[in-house]
């Protein structure tokens, strides 16, 4: 908690520079007239658990300053911007007949942080197969489940019904296509898997802060998982497919509301290209899954061992947090446009999981990697030393594109990164191996 001398001197900062605060006509705010941040970076404490948190949520050096313009900001869009006078000040815009309780309100907001909320990412349809091994619902860890949202969970989740939307109509060739419109009002769609996180920290509709790049990390780090020892296949699409995938908000309070943001165009493109690895809808005519039993025993069998995986991963992020973040960077790996980029991000998988966090000068960089690589992956003297001199090729490209510039791969170098991708496969599989104690 703020000391209440600090907190009544922001009061006093911020009364004054209420009344001139500016707004045009599109909701800009003017925040030239606002008390600067070194007025307030002295009156907020130096140390203590609370301000670091406010800053790991709301991501800016003097986390309340960039709190109150968000929190402004977000009431301002809520406006119609043509009712907007060219330069009118934000008293007069936001109807504020009393200035003392708006700036106590944001305040005690800001005191009262962290709030919780729930995330729901909705997954492609490619992926409903996948729910019905799961009995409509699977945990993957405290924070994290998948979802199908049907009736039952919507009772239990306690979710409102003014939330819910059941599922539009579509016909079968626009759901191979997996074309859609965008979800009207804030509205979670029925019978549509979603990807479930629980969150605490704090959301803004207009802004991104790190509560949300912290969920969207625990996505990535999820889907990058389900490909290297999962149910889960990256295969790029002709089709434009998910192109407004969204992704919505419940803050668990006495009025939650419900708000939806289109994704960031990365993750678009990342869930667009997913596919559940146990599907045979390759065509319209294809047989269901269901009916090919020897398949099913298979596929079941494989995802049990897939979800103890994960459970043990997603339940010990301290000491397997290196590990996801590998999964991340290859994941980041498959959507890249530039061949080099992609061929960086898989060396950084590498570094990522055998390279030191500092910097060891007796050794050289290459030399260390190569052969913790070469002991982890080989049993054999042969087998490491074939290993050492292929990554020492692979790594030879590497510092050609970070040293040179190199801004396209040719010839052997394509086959160069297929084969660092490979390694990376090893190496996570290995990793998830030593980590859970499950081949």
């Amino acid at each position: 908690m703020l000391n209440e001398r600090c907190i009544n001197r922001i009061k006093e900062l911020l009364i004054s520079d209420i009344h001139k605060l500016k707004v045009s006509n599109d909701g800009y705010l003017d925040t030239d007239t606002f008390s600067d941040q070194e007025m307030f970076d002295k009156v907020l404490p130096k140390s203590g658990i609370h301000i670091e948190n406010y800053r790991g949520w709301i991501h800016d050096t003097n986390p309340f300053l960039y709190y109150l313009v968000m929190e402004i900001d977000n009431k301002l869009s809520k406006k119609d911007s043509s009712e907007v006078k060219e330069t009118s000040t934000l008293i007069d815009e936001l109807n504020i007949k009393d200035s003392d309780q708006f700036i106590d309100e944001i305040v005690n907001d800001f005191i009262d942080l962290p709030r919780q909320y729930i995330i729901f990412f909705e997954l492609p349809n490619s992926l409903s197969q996948l729910v019905c091994f799961l009995n409509n619902k699977y945990v993957v860890s405290s924070e994290i489940e998948i979802i199908l949202l049907d009736d039952n969970l919507i009772s239990a989740s306690n979710i409102k019904e003014e939330f819910i939307k059941n599922k539009e109509s579509e016909s079968l060739l626009s759901s191979f296509f997996g074309n859609r419109a965008v979800h009207p009002n804030n509205k979670l769609i029925k019978n549509r898997v979603y990807l479930k996180i629980n969150i605490s920290g704090y959301f803004n509709n207009i802004y991104t802060t790190n509560t949300e790049k912290s969920a969207l990390e625990k996505l990535k780090a999820f889907l990058g998982i389900s490909i290297l020892h999962g149910p889960l296949q990256y295969k790029k699409s002709f089709f434009s497919g998910i192109k407004y995938l969204q992704y919505y908000q419940l803050s668990e309070s006495e009025d939650p509301e419900l708000i939806s943001k289109n994704l960031p165009d990365d993750f678009v493109k990342i869930l667009n290209n997913i596919v559940f690895e146990g599907s045979f809808f390759h065509s319209v005519f294809s047989e269901s899954l269901l009916q090919k039993k020897d398949k099913y025993d298979k596929t079941v069998s494989s995802l049990k061992t897939y979800f103890d995986i994960s459970y043990r991963l997603f339940n010990d992020t301290q000491k397997t947090n290196r590990l996801l973040l590998a999964a991340e960077w290859f994941l980041e790996s498959y959507i890249s446009e530039n061949d080099t980029m992609s061929f960086v991000q898989l060396m950084i998988v590498i570094e990522v999981l055998i390279g030191d966090k500092t910097p060891n000068h007796k050794i050289p960089l290459m030399e260390l990697l190569s052969n913790r690589l070469s002991y982890l992956l080989s049993e054999r003297s042969f087998e490491r030393e074939e290993l050492i001199k292929k990554f020492e090729d692979i790594y030879n490209i590497r510092s050609k594109i970070v040293h040179t510039g190199k801004s396209k791969l040719v010839g052997k170098e394509f086959i160069a990164m297929n084969e660092l991708r490979k390694l990376c496969l090893r190496l996570i599989r290995k990793e998830i191996q030593l980590l859970t104690n499950v081949n």
